[in-house]
């Protein structure tokens, strides 16, 4: 995995066991974006499909969101840092 973020639910708390943590690092949903957007995508994941586990995740959302790891290739972060660094000097000089 290389080009974007993952979102895993991990109610058994195995995924670090399963995990190439050479390619990735791995955060606890933490940030109120990425809360309120796995939220979001879990809400439209229930809209469209009426899954039975997003709504039960929906249902009890307080205690399932600390089941969540954000998953964020290295490669990846480190191309965002680039560009935000690049916007910033853009910034700075333009």
């Amino acid at each position: 995995m290389s080009g974007g973020i993952a979102y895993v639910f991990d109610p058994q708390d195995e995924f670090l066991t399963r995990c190439n943590l050479a390619m990735v690092e791995l955060e606890k949903l933490q940030q109120p974006q990425d809360i309120a957007e796995v939220r979001e995508l879990l809400a439209q994941h229930f809209e469209l499909t009426g899954s039975t586990v997003a709504e039960a995740i929906l249902h009890c959302w307080d205690t399932r969101v600390k089941q969540f790891h954000k998953v964020m290739p290295i490669e990846y972060r480190r191309a965002l840092t680039q560009l935000a660094s690049g916007a910033q000097e853009e910034v700075q000089h333009g």
